[in-house]
């Protein structure tokens, strides 16, 4: 009877450990390192609980059937030990790698490598002998009726996962303030109930117990993943949430960097200006105002990329206020090679505007601004360049308000479209360079 129910939850536990893998296969998008581990051990304690499972039905069997089963059952059985030990070893001090590293910690690397490379030539040896015991009785050996027998150097067998999943632990107790409750239960179950299992059957044989502890191993490892799972899952909402919030915040700096009232008020001079001297160019003046108003307004209220061609018609109308300035004489140019792209609203505009008061400042009719686009293989590459003499003649004020305004384009590029902004100094003036994929996040086509 007691082997019946033996048989019955070793099968039990088998197809529990091949549901749960199957189950932590599926979710491994969001943790897809520790699944892998987490997979590999549930599928080796799901095999030894068959293999055992099949060894005690064939035991005693004298078929060719019964044969081959028991013996290959019973390898199957002790190998899983060595298999688990050495997947529970690199499934732990992964976890350790994992908590070190995001606790700003410097990770380990040297000595956890050392010991897995132990448990893997330990593991190894003894799987090697376990093959030798197949023809030589060297750990355990077959009667004429097909009963399995233990002989002396069998609890060598079971020794060596054991002791090699207590070196595993050992080795991540004294990191163990810093992993999570669920974490460390994983480590436990996979270290602390194998072994136990291991040393009960040494002197156990023929029980349950090993078996069950098994079982028991698989269940918790699933159970802990599961609620870790969905923890790190409520955690990265969190994040997700947290960036959202401060990349609202960073448009809604964008745009106090970007409409400022000395700019307004200069611009209206302007246009007042005009109004007396050249009427037609004052209306342009007022359309183009308008215009780089609105844009800013909509940046505010919107957060989705925009045609590139919307961010060069907001250029424009910003470069021509400042040209209707009468005290301001530069030149632009604008080489735009390819356009058949979005990018978030206001990002190329700061640069132009950088280039247009800092870069070219002082240089008057022989200052050149000019703007480029290029599809270069899979990125497009935005630069705008100038001849001016850098930012060596503005105020301290001045490159605080510049600074802000490059690291904001900066995030909200890598943000939005997975791009990048770098800026170099030519020695004949200052380059700025945009690059983004032609096909990345949050891109459209046109």
């Amino acid at each position: 009877m007691i082997s019946a129910y033996y048989i019955g939850f070793e099968i039990w536990g088998g197809i529990f450990c091949a549901i749960t893998a199957i189950a932590v296969f599926v979710m491994r998008k969001q943790d897809e390192s520790r699944a892998k581990g987490l997979v590999l051990l549930l599928l080796s304690l799901g095999v030894l609980s068959v293999s055992d499972a099949f060894a005690q039905i064939y035991r005693g069997n004298v078929t060719d059937f019964g044969y081959y089963a028991v013996r290959i059952s019973n390898f199957l059985v002790f190998a899983s030990g060595y298999i688990i030990s050495v997947v529970a070893a690199s499934f732990s001090f992964g976890m350790v790698n994992e908590a070190r590293e995001a606790k700003g910690r410097s990770i380990a690397n040297k000595d956890l490598k050392v010991l897995i490379i132990m448990v893997c030539l330990v593991s190894a040896i003894g799987l090697i002998m376990l093959i030798a015991s197949q023809f030589y009785p060297i750990f355990y050996e077959f009667d004429s009726n097909n009963n399995f027998y233990r002989l002396e150097l069998s609890p060598v067998q079971q020794a060596v996962p054991a002791v090699c999943l207590l070196l595993v632990l050992l080795t991540c107790l004294r990191d163990f303030k810093l992993l999570d409750k669920e974490d460390k239960f994983c480590i436990v179950a996979c270290t602390v109930i194998p072994t136990g299992s291991l040393i009960y059957v040494l002197f156990n044989y023929g029980f349950p117990g090993g078996i069950i502890a098994a079982d028991l191993c698989g269940i918790i490892l699933f159970l802990t993943y599961e609620i870790s799972h969905n923890r790190r899952a409520a955690d990265r909402e969190m994040e997700i949430a947290r960036k959202e919030a401060q990349f609202q915040g960073q448009r809604l700096k964008m745009m106090q960097n970007q409409i400022r009232p000395h700019f307004i008020f200069n611009s209206l001079l302007a246009i007042k200006q005009l109004c007396y001297e050249e009427p037609e160019k004052a209306a342009d003046a007022l359309q183009n105002f308008a215009g780089f108003l609105r844009t800013n307004l909509e940046a505010l209220s919107s957060d989705q990329s925009v045609p590139f061609l919307k961010e060069l018609e907001c250029i424009k109308e910003y470069v021509a206020l400042e040209q209707a300035d009468p005290a301001s004489k530069f030149s632009i140019k604008y080489d735009i090679n390819y356009s058949d792209f979005y990018i978030p609203i206001l990002t190329v505009q700061p640069m132009v505007e950088n280039a247009i008061r800092h870069g070219i400042a002082g240089r008057g009719a022989d200052g050149l601004v000019r703007l480029s686009t290029d599809l270069e293989g899979d990125e497009i590459f935005i630069r705008v360049e100038d001849n001016g003499w850098g930012y060596v003649s503005e105020t301290k004020q001045q490159a605080e308000h510049r600074s802000i305004g490059i690291d904001n384009v900066r995030e909200r590029l890598r943000y939005s479209c997975e791009g990048t902004l770098s800026i170099a100094n030519t020695g004949n003036g200052t380059v700025v360079t945009i690059t983004i994929p032609r096909k990345g996040k949050n891109d459209e086509e046109i």
